[in-house]
């Protein structure tokens, strides 16, 4: 594998990974974002966050009085594998971190970094919830921003973050503490100037812009000239690892030859959000999954495998069926296929929400040994077993007509029917054969 090269700049080590080792860090990219995502507030958390930028920081913070902005101190050098215990896989932690910590530099940092930080902002927001004032905290990788009103709180919080910082092995450079008030002018926070109605860029960016442009540093100008607009992201932004992952996705696709799908759409439409449940169990909308729900397993095998038989091709319409995701209890252990890493499966089922709002789970497929603790923090998610539920309710969505018929379970009870048109997916009672019902979701 090639060397890692480090670089040295304003005290820090900043790390650039080889070629080789930056594309295995890549393919873990996607799974650590999703974690972030799942696990990480996004009310607070807008640095390595999809859909947040330096623009939705600062709009957080419009109207209010004062400001304080604190800066973690060492931030990436303060990130070690104790901190993401349980969140990471062992092989990722032996991959992502150089020395014992995660460096600066390397692309699964961030993310990992905001992992870590996780049960700072947790213990922050409690901490300011204790004192029954409205205070809005956000937190930009290691700048952490606070605005409120009242300004008797003003020597309180930085004693009270302080404390909590520090009890999460974290620690505030005292040095970078700045309080602003609204009645000297535009609070700026991580470079954006933050008023009472709206957000502006600050004289010194419309200066570097200006010499850019006399300097004739094209390149240089048009960058400053779209970051003065402070647009916050698009929506079609909002799935940042699925974008990365994209191409390496489509190219899963072609080897396993299941029909042509726009994945951010797909991703985009879901209803049911991703969660963390706890012992390794998720609720996931990855694309990944989807296509390969009987292949990145501990082993066990079901219908949908890839690439053998009709149904396994049906697996992009559970993919774009809005109404329906993946319940899965996930191993330690981890499949490779071409540069996308998965942990593999020990137990899953698909997830329907019903048009109603009822939420169901389908037929469970894994180790006998792993389905119980599936069923028990589904359940506890407010799901119920589609055996259930009264029959004649619609899933949300449907499937697109240019796709394979996906494999519906034969339950005990009821289960999914198709109509023809406009396909949707509803439930049914047990009127006729197994052998009948199958023919009849093919045609």
């Amino acid at each position: 594998m090639a060397k890692t090269n480090y670089l040295a700049k304003k005290n820090l080590t900043i790390m650039k990974p080889g070629a080789e080792k930056k594309d295995l860090l890549l393919g873990h990219l996607g799974e650590i974002n999703r974690k972030s995502m799942q696990l990480c507030d996004a009310e607070i958390v807008h640095g390595a966050m999809p859909g947040k930028s330096l623009v939705t920081n600062a709009i957080a913070h419009i109207g209010y009085l004062y400001t304080l902005t604190m800066s973690l101190q060492d931030y990436f050098e303060a990130v070690t594998p104790a901190k993401v215990k349980g969140k990471l896989t062992k092989m990722q932690i032996y991959l992502c971190f150089e020395d014992g910590v995660a460096r600066q530099g390397l692309p699964t940092s961030p993310p990992i970094a905001n992992l870590a930080a996780a049960a700072m902002d947790k213990a922050l927001q409690k901490c300011l919830d204790k004192t029954g004032e409205k205070i809005v905290y956000t937190r930009y990788a290691d700048h952490l921003t606070f605005s409120f009103d009242n300004p008797d709180l003003i020597p309180l919080l930085p004693h009270q973050i302080g404390e909590n910082t520090t009890r999460c092995g974290f620690k505030v450079n005292p040095d970078l503490t700045r309080l602003q008030c609204s009645t000297s002018g535009r609070r700026i926070i991580c470079g954006i100037g933050t008023g009472q109605h709206d957000i502006f860029p600050t004289r010194k960016t419309k200066r570097r812009l200006r010499a850019a442009r006399h300097q004739h540093h094209q390149q240089e100008a048009r960058g400053l000239e779209e970051w003065i607009k402070l647009k916050p992201p698009k929506k079609k932004e909002l799935r940042g690892d699925l974008l990365q992952e994209e191409q390496i996705i489509n190219e899963m696709r072609k080897l396993w030859k299941l029909p042509p799908v726009d994945i951010k759409k797909a991703w985009a439409q879901k209803v049911i959000p991703e969660q963390a449940l706890g012992d390794s169990v998720f609720i996931t909308n990855d694309p990944v999954l989807f296509m390969g729900m009987s292949t990145l397993t501990t082993g066990w095998k079901n219908c949908m495998k890839v690439p053998d038989g009709f149904y396994g091709h049906g697996v992009i319409a559970w993919l774009e069926l809005p109404g329906t995701s993946i319940g899965a209890l996930f191993s330690r252990r981890t499949t490779r296929i071409g540069k996308v890493e998965r942990r593999q499966m020990r137990a899953r089922c698909l997830l329907h929400l019903l048009r109603d709002g009822t939420r169901v789970y389908d037929k469970m497929y894994g180790n006998p040994e792993d389905i119980p603790l599936l069923v028990k923090k589904i359940e506890a998610a407010g799901y119920l077993p589609i055996t259930d539920v009264a029959p004649g309710l619609y899933v949300e969505g449907s499937i697109p007509a240019r796709l394979p018929v996906p494999f519906l379970d034969n339950l005990a009870k009821e289960f999914l029917m198709l109509d023809k048109k406009p396909r949707h997916l509803f439930l049914t009672k047990k009127n006729t054969a197994p052998e009948e019902q199958q023919r009849n979701t093919r045609e």
